[in-house]
């Protein structure tokens, strides 16, 4: 049980008699927010460097999902695959990803601090990007 078999081979070369592992795996994904939350974040699945998935979350699945019906080991040559998680950049977060494959994983984005203007020696008040110049 949990492996699937092989038989190559004949009675003069001789037999082979590959047996693989496979069983599958799902990885738990949870989204936390220090701030006020975006509108989604996009969630990459990587197995052994290579995205091989892409999960939405958002407050319709309230932050969470999985990954599922994931092979654990490699069926090439048996060893076992490496999941690691990437978020999408989101403007204005910086992101944590935290957790394992045992026990799931958590992806925290927090707010980065937004900038705030400063009063020149002349006075004059800026603010920080696309904003007016205003005096006093």
């Amino acid at each position: 049980e949990g492996y699937t078999s092989q038989i190559t081979g004949s009675v003069e070369e001789g037999f082979t008699v590959t047996n693989t592992n496979i069983e599958k795996l799902t990885i738990p994904v949870s989204k936390k927010w220090i701030g006020p939350a975006a509108e989604e974040a996009v969630i990459k699945l990587k197995a052994d460097g290579e995205v091989v998935a892409e999960l939405t979350l958002n407050t319709e699945n309230q932050w969470t999902g999985s990954f599922a019906d994931l092979l654990k080991y490699d069926a090439k040559d048996g060893h076992a695959i490496e999941y690691t998680l990437e978020e999408v950049a989101i403007e204005g977060y910086t992101s944590q990803i935290t957790g394992s494959v045992e026990e799931g994983f958590t992806v925290t984005n927090t707010a980065k601090p937004k900038e705030h203007g400063n009063i020149s020696s002349t006075g004059m008040y800026s603010y920080a990007k696309e904003r007016p110049l205003w005096s006093f």
